[in-house]
């Protein structure tokens, strides 16, 4: 009786929307390397441009997890110039002005923030108002910070507590609005109940009296 020799079953390539599956696994599990793998696999086997943009979302999601920013940037950047109707092109603006940030790239970051708003109104547009008021601040443009932070205020998003009022009556006082900066400071003072907070609303106060040269109002704070 010839003898039979056994054949081992071929197994599947995974399709493209397989792999990108695995892709993100790889990135929630934060293997970077498996991640970059699918995703750009993907790229090369996708036919459908909704996969393939989530390929390349993946691919600069995973670069900046694994602090390559630079890279991370610019795949962001090829994902932004090719698809615009996905639906997570507004997180890419979001992601993309992150990375700017941390690179020092002020400029840039505060188009893509504001890029951002746009594309995705009413989600964290206080947090990214706030954010783009930070980046003001540092820059010394205090009438520019101090219009964001307003507008952090009255914009839906996050709660953020008392940090964008914080940053307003701050933003006054180093511009030299000692009076509304105190005033803000009282505000503040009256509004929350934890003693630190408290403690260091005094301290401005004190210190914004000080600078009016009012000392018998700074000493009392």
């Amino acid at each position: 009786t010839p003898t039979v020799t056994p054949t081992s079953t071929p197994t599947p390539t995974p399709q493209p929307g397989a792999r990108l599956d695995l892709g993100e696994r790889a990135l929630f599990a934060g293997d970077w390397d498996r991640a970059l793998v699918e995703f750009n696999l993907v790229l090369s086997l996708a036919d459908d441009d909704a996969t393939r943009a989530q390929a390349q979302l993946g691919i600069g999601k995973t670069l900046l997890q694994a602090g390559r920013l630079d890279e991370g940037v610019e795949a962001l950047s090829i994902y932004l110039t090719t698809n615009s109707e996905h639906e997570s092109y507004g997180q890419a603006y979001f992601l993309r002005a992150q990375a700017n940030e941390e690179l020092g790239l002020s400029q840039e970051a505060l188009s893509d923030y504001r890029a951002y708003l746009t594309s995705r109104p009413g989600r964290l547009d206080a947090y990214t108002q706030e954010r783009i008021g930070d980046l003001y601040y540092a820059a010394k443009d205090y009438t520019a910070a101090l219009e964001a932070y307003q507008a952090a205020l009255v914009s839906p998003g996050l709660d953020q507590g008392l940090s964008a009022e914080i940053k307003v009556a701050r933003t006054r006082a180093d511009s030299g609005d000692y009076r509304a900066a105190i005033a803000e400071y009282s505000a503040i003072y009256e509004k929350t109940s934890e003693e630190y907070l408290r403690a260091l609303m005094d301290y401005l106060m004190g210190q914004a009296y000080t600078r009016l040269g009012e000392y018998d109002l700074a000493n009392a704070s």
